[in-house]
């Protein structure tokens, strides 16, 4: 039997497998653990760019603080996707990756097309923008567990 003394402590990041918190939890709590950290990601990434989002509407005018609001999502849905695909276990992660990516993206494009009959000029333009971005975010995290997949294709 192993006593913890001899285990060997595995960084929270390493150049191929990239960001694990949970390298030593056992696989089906990591399977278990997706939702819950995504959520915790999700209100943890929406606070503090909602902070920065109040920042810049009262630093900047109305409509250029608008339009760079629009590309915070991107980062927010970056940030979604590889928080999910990190709490995986390693052979599975780019497998969930696309999951959640092509969750969000259709959720989000869902829901830009149930609101585009409320918005109009310039709120159009940044709903478009805000949800392309949103896409961009979920392929960017996917691109890089593919990259990712390639180094170290072993669970």
């Amino acid at each position: 039997m192993i006593k913890s003394q001899d285990k060997i402590k595995k960084p929270m990041f390493d150049e191929s497998n990239g960001f694990s918190f949970m390298a030593g939890w056992p696989p089906v709590a990591r399977w278990a653990s997706i939702v819950p950290a995504v959520l915790v990601a999700f209100f943890v990434f929406r606070l503090a760019f909602g902070t920065l989002a109040m920042l810049l509407q009262k630093v900047l005018p109305n409509l250029i603080s608008s339009y760079l609001i629009a590309f915070i999502p991107f980062f927010i849905y970056f940030a979604l996707t590889y928080t999910g695909a990190a709490a995986a276990p390693i052979a599975g992660r780019k497998g969930v990756a696309i999951g959640l990516a092509l969750l969000f993206s259709v959720g989000l494009v869902a829901v830009s097309v149930i609101g585009w009959p409320q918005v109009e000029g310039h709120d159009a333009v940044i709903l478009t923008i805000s949800t392309l971005l949103s896409v961009l975010g979920c392929v960017t995290a996917i691109t890089y567990f593919s990259k990712t997949q390639k180094l170290d294709p072993t669970p």
